[in-house]
């Protein structure tokens, strides 16, 4: 027997429920001491289940120390072009970013994977392959149905909008989607596959910190892998706790809006007269950076972290912003409250900067630098279309970063995060 029972919920708030992912046809990557238990970890969690952490520890746990083989030991896939990929990723990528691993068990990629998700009984990052492809062949072996959040939220008279762009208003990411004819080269996947890791990370970062994961010793008795984070989460020190307790979020409109369009909740006669103008006037007051921010207080860290890393590492600037329900297309939906560059809003900033300190120490002095240098933030023009407005903030000529052919994503998943 190498689980326990799981927590349906407890001191974290944390429950069993995620993406329905079957899972059915994964395996190890490759050869490893942990090749006989991946399977079985990484799936405990449908059944309410955590494996022991001895048998299945973080990868940094004790003395040891995240790289790009240790990391490829933990990697389960349903296609072994996936694991290839990420391998490659890795192999470029930063020191901070391969340390961010260390609090995972496993690293699952396989074909009906969506959304991306951390699950915290198993301690595992599940990846969804679309951020991953690069040839036709490689898309036609991934399951393309539409995340299951797509519909929610659509009875209200507002809708929201994100993107990454550069200082020129170019898109940085590419389209995941495609109608079955498109290429991408390696480097058109990067920053997508950044933005991801970055939340995903978090998560785990969140629920298992670098100051607690450096004082945890093997071997773990008979603690479950979600016994170290419920211990965590016990003691007040996930990275959440400490964040949300010293700069909450305010306004229950906007979260009870949020468990409308990422929780599927009906929404309430005050909801439904909600306008994008006003939502947009709350949100504007609140320390949230985007939406996503006020449906839990994991997603509320990984987004203030995600947006921060990506300004730092590839100079990115998000857009976020509330939209009228005033045409069929996304793209020509119109603004009712919008901007550019949240991050650098000193209430976002402040919060933003205390996530850093606690995730990346060795790295904080340098990020947050790097914010306090940021602009602040600039509002997108009211009453343009969603797609349009990109243009209107920057003078210079604008060339789209690896234009995707394909118009293949459907509207309703533009506005969703990229994880869960």
């Amino acid at each position: 027997m190498i689980t326990a029972c799981g927590g349906g919920s407890s001191s974290s708030g944390t429950t069993s429920e995620g993406p329905t992912t079957e899972l059915e046809s994964i395996y190890p990557y490759q050869t490893s001491s942990y090749s006989d238990v991946l399977v079985e970890c990484v799936n405990a969690y449908q059944d309410e289940k955590s494996c022991y952490a001895d048998v299945l520890p973080p990868i940094g746990a004790g003395s040891s120390s995240a790289d790009v083989d240790a990391i490829m030991d933990r990697v389960v896939v349903s296609h072994d072009w996936m694991a290839a990929r990420i391998e490659t990723f890795l192999q470029q990528a930063s020191p901070s970013l391969i340390a961010m691993f260390d609090p995972l068990s496993a690293i699952v990629i396989a074909y009906d994977i969506r959304p991306a998700f951390y699950h915290p009984l198993t301690g595992a990052m599940y990846i969804d392959p679309a951020y991953l492809w690069l040839s036709p062949t490689e898309y036609a072996t991934i399951d393309d149905s539409p995340d299951y959040r797509s519909g929610y939220g659509s009875e209200l008279v507002l809708d929201t909008g994100w993107r990454y762009v550069d200082d020129a208003g170019n898109y940085i990411t590419t389209s995941n989607f495609s109608d079955g004819d498109d290429t991408r080269s390696f480097a058109d996947i990067v920053p997508g596959l950044t933005n991801l890791l970055y939340h995903e990370l978090a998560h785990a970062n969140d629920y298992l910190p670098p100051d607690v994961l450096s004082q945890l010793m093997q071997p773990f008795g008979d603690d479950s892998f979600y016994d170290l984070i419920d211990q965590v989460f016990d003691d007040g020190l996930s990275i959440q706790q400490r964040v949300v307790g010293d700069y909450p979020l305010i306004y229950t409109t906007l979260k009870n809006l949020a468990d409308v369009l990422f929780g599927g909740d009906d929404a309430s006669s005050v909801l439904l007269a909600l306008t994008a103008p006003d939502a947009g006037a709350m949100f504007e007051l609140d320390g949230a950076s985007d939406m996503y921010n006020y449906y839990t207080s994991s997603e509320d860290i990984a987004m203030l972290f995600e947006e921060a890393l990506m300004s730092y590492t590839l100079d990115a600037l998000r857009d976020v912003a509330f939209l009228h329900q005033d045409n069929d297309s996304y793209c020509e939906k119109t603004i009712g409250w919008g901007q550019r560059g949240r991050i650098a809003n000193n209430l976002v900033k402040a919060r933003a900067q205390q996530v850093i300190s606690l995730m990346l120490p060795d790295q904080a002095t340098a990020i947050n630098n790097h914010l306090d240098s940021l602009d602040a933030p600039q509002a997108l023009p009211n009453d343009v279309a969603w797609c349009t407005s990109r243009t209107l903030l920057s003078a210079q000529s604008l060339s789209l970063l690896a234009k995707p052919t394909s118009e293949a994503k459907q509207d309703d998943e533009l506005r969703l995060p990229v994880g869960h």
